[in-house]
């Protein structure tokens, strides 16, 4: 896995070996789900 950082503006990058690994692609749309104990799930 890899730590990522939140910007001024909000934004999260995720690092290029996730990218690769999960084929995700510029303009491709993430869903994001807040678990009970506060944790994220990306889908």
């Amino acid at each position: 896995m890899g730590k990522v950082e939140v910007d001024e503006r909000g934004r999260l990058t995720l690092p290029s070996k996730i990218r690769e690994k999960l084929l995700i692609q510029p303009g491709d749309k993430l869903t994001i789900k807040i678990n009970s104990d506060n944790s994220i799930h990306i889908k």
